[in-house]
């Protein structure tokens, strides 16, 4: 297996972020009503946590270490050679990481900003 070039990875980089966008967009429609009020609040479903005494911005971390646990159990898994799923499993979860990222930051942006 040859080595990554810069533009080899960032023709890689693009790709998983639009794919990574891709995603959010199609669960988006799944947790609010964006599609039809452009007035709606996308993170709707990150801010029901404070019903429990979790701030919006720590549930979405409880959601990345989630993510990043079911990354780790998938990595120890390829590495002992466990056949299931393991290669699309670990990369649709590590693109579920990117867009709780991206949401994470975006809601710092709003309450500093807000």
């Amino acid at each position: 297996m040859g080595r990554t070039s810069r533009d080899q990875y960032l023709e890689f980089y693009d790709e998983v972020l639009k794919e990574a966008r891709a995603i959010t967009v199609a669960k988006g429609s799944d947790y609010s009503d964006n599609e039809r009020d452009a007035g709606a609040d996308t993170f709707v479903n990150f801010r029901t946590s404070v019903a429990v005494g979790v701030p919006p911005e720590t549930g979405i971390l409880v959601r990345m270490l989630d993510k990043i646990t079911r990354m780790g159990t998938a990595s120890a898994k390829m590495h002992r050679g466990d056949t299931m799923r393991v290669d699309e499993n670990i990369k649709e979860t590590a693109k579920d990481l990117i867009n709780y990222t991206i949401i994470f930051l975006a809601m710092l942006e709003e309450h500093n900003h807000g």
